[in-house]
């Protein structure tokens, strides 16, 4: 009899065989089938758990009590709208009268809990906003985002590396990346990263050299934030694979670091 490939709708792996969700009857493939209990959520090789506190992991909102999971970090943050520091929520908004508001990156206000999802609909950058805070008078303080996790900018990283590249709509302009720290060996590393080098622009400061870069296996691990998945020389000559965001010839630029060639010229990746 045929059956669908592991992994397809309501199937899942089994000692290597694909099983109907039905039959596998296990939580630990909750991966692929789901939580029978729609309270509980679902972690990878463990299982079913119920909703995760502040601080745990998480990768969707509804995998946390609180609804509000990091978009960069994996963890569970305190509800949007509450009060807030940069260790429990993402983006904490100081209002004029001394209150805290956590702020997240948002697609629609179905996920701010009331408040206004606002930023730029051409680069499709939007956070919560709460009505005290209308008018940009409130004070944003961001959580540093760790190396390996993504960023936008230099300032978003603990490290104050952050290795990316820019993404314009008309005059309107970002970047995506992934934080980095300079190494001189894998051992330096955290996990998920690899000691690779990367050749400095003329002026550039950071994000090269020997630096720590998110690892990856595939297109996907990079792809969506604008990267690929690119082996590279590590101080001791081997290769690792890494997430590179630099471009070859003819691709869009605004500076030198952003090329393989290091050369942006006319605001386009030179021979």
């Amino acid at each position: 009899m045929c059956v669908p490939a592991c992994g397809a709708a309501h199937y899942t792996c089994v000692d290597g065989v694909s099983t109907d969700c039905s039959v596998a009857n296990d939580p630990v493939h909750c991966i692929d089938c789901g939580c029978a209990d729609a309270r509980l959520h679902c972690v990878r090789d463990v299982g079913c758990l119920p909703p995760a506190a502040v601080g745990e992991s998480c990768r969707l909102d509804r995998d946390c009590a609180s609804r509000n999971c990091s978009t960069f970090a994996g963890v569970c943050r305190v509800a949007v709208g509450s009060s807030c520091n940069t260790t429990n929520c993402d983006i904490c908004l100081h209002t004029p009268s001394g209150a805290t508001h956590c702020s997240r990156e948002c697609r629609s206000s179905a996920d701010c809990r009331g408040q206004a999802c606002v930023g730029s609909s051409a680069l499709l950058l939007f956070e919560c906003r709460p009505p005290d805070c209308a008018g940009d008078v409130c004070t944003v303080e961001r959580a540093p985002h760790e190396t390996g996790q993504t960023c936008r900018a230099d300032s978003d990283c603990r490290s104050g590396a952050c290795f990316a590249a820019s993404r314009c709509s008309g005059t309107e302009c970002t970047a995506d990346g992934w934080c980095a720290e300079a190494c001189t060996a894998e051992a330096d590393c955290p996990g998920g990263t690899h000691c690779v080098r990367i050749p400095c622009a003329a002026g550039q400061t950071s994000a090269c050299g020997d630096v720590c870069l998110h690892a990856c296996a595939e297109f996907v691990d990079c792809g969506v934030y604008g990267g690929t998945c690119s082996a590279l020389e590590t101080p001791d000559r081997m290769l690792e694979s890494v997430c590179d965001v630099r471009r070859p010839e003819g691709r869009g630029c605004l500076a030198d670091r952003e090329c393989l060639s290091l050369s942006c010229v006319g605001d386009a990746c030179a021979p």
